[in-house]
């Protein structure tokens, strides 16, 4: 859980309540220069940074599905931010096991951030391992939801799955898990007949393809 408050005219601060990767995700901010003028307060545990607009994913949205090729920047904007910061997350040993769209923060329109931790999980060789009862993210994979039982363990590249989900949601108005449904390719490239042979539609297949394993996050 997090919480986004306006400060002043263009500040902000921003709290996440778990103190689990709190500081890994504030380092991820600070690190990278992407909340300007950001520092953290120690006083408080909160991070502090300046914007001229912030709002949250689902706030947004309406916007950016009305028409695709006049948002496509911005969609462009959300692959960009939320791969860069997947990866770093790799780096650092972590991923996710999903996503919420209440949970992604966008800044000026151009840099989108995923600010809730409940869903990250340390990466074991290659796998995550899940143990305990978890809540299932909107924007999950197949493999999360075939995991019926405990314990399981799931291949880190899952969670690109969950970027696809969200992305094709976002661009199309399209959510491809109903009733915790798994589509076959040839279903989700039907789906896809909107943006086909774009590099969009390219990126997703990359994203959605159903080896876990030779999933890629790539847009070219």
């Amino acid at each position: 859980m997090f919480s986004i408050q306006k400060k002043g005219h263009t500040e902000y601060s921003l709290f996440i309540h778990n103190n689990l990767y709190r500081n890994e995700f504030y380092k991820f901010f600070i690190q990278n220069n992407f909340l300007p003028f950001g520092f953290i307060n120690n006083l408080t545990n909160e991070l502090v940074f300046h914007a001229e607009k912030v709002c949250l994913l689902k706030d947004c949205i309406k916007d950016c599905i009305k028409d695709y090729n006049k948002n496509e920047s911005y969609c462009l904007h959300m692959i960009q931010s939320l791969s860069y910061q997947i990866k770093y997350f790799e780096k650092k040993g972590l991923t996710f096991l999903g996503f919420n769209i209440q949970d992604i923060l966008v800044i000026n329109d151009t840099q989108f951030f995923i600010a809730e931790t409940s869903f990250v999980r340390p990466i074991h060789s290659s796998f995550i391992h899940l143990l305990v009862p978890y809540e299932k993210p909107y924007f999950s994979s197949p493999e999360i939801i075939n995991a019926t039982c405990l314990p399981s363990k799931i291949h880190y590249k899952s969670c690109y799955y969950s970027l696809g989900t969200l992305v094709v949601f976002v661009i199309l108005n399209e959510y491809l898990l109903k009733a915790n449904e798994v589509l076959t390719l040839e279903m989700i490239k039907s789906k896809l007949k909107p943006i086909y042979l774009s590099k969009m539609y390219w990126f997703l297949l990359r994203c959605l393809t159903e080896k876990v394993e030779n999933r890629i996050i790539l847009f070219v």
